[in-house]
């Protein structure tokens, strides 16, 4: 069951919101999968290395953190993508959650290569019965600088238990 899918290109300076998605009320189940796709491309034009953050929120509280550390400066625009599942669970230790994050160190000529895992169990349960706001984040290591991130794809799919 696909949610929602936004093609339209979002550019972050700094650090900032990619992509945020309101899960309606009543619409998760127990066992129930959330299926988050995100893709574009990067160039980092902030003048020395930095690490590149990429987060997932779960109303307010984040439930994935993945960084690549040590981005090199270039005038090149580089590929990223993100894929995350959450699995909605009856209690807080019983909901998982996993991912990868990904980026090219050359140019959007080149694919990107793993960069970053991420699995455990979530920081907040969800509350199934309530809407739930799902947000995805880019941050910067160093304050004051700028990278230029555009998000080209947002798919959020549910899977049915």
């Amino acid at each position: 069951h696909l949610l929602t899918s936004a093609a339209t290109p979002v550019t972050i300076v700094s650090s900032g919101d990619l992509h945020s998605y309101s899960v309606p009320a009543d619409r998760l189940k127990v066992g129930d999968v959330i299926e988050l796709t995100y893709s574009g491309t990067f160039k980092n034009n902030s003048g020395g290395n930095l690490d590149l953050g990429f987060r997932i929120y779960i109303a307010n509280t984040i439930v994935l953190n993945a960084t690549s550390t040590s981005v090199t400066t270039s005038a090149n625009r580089r590929k990223w993508r993100a894929t995350v599942e959450i699995v909605v669970g009856p209690t807080l230790s019983e909901q998982a959650t996993s991912g990868t994050f990904y980026f090219s160190t050359a140019s959007t000529a080149t694919w990107p290569s793993m960069q970053s895992t991420f699995a455990g169990s979530a920081v907040t349960a969800l509350d199934q019965a309530v809407a739930h706001t799902i947000k995805a984040y880019s941050s910067l290591s160093v304050t004051g600088a700028e990278i230029d991130m555009v998000l080209n794809s947002a798919i959020v799919k549910l899977h049915r238990a």
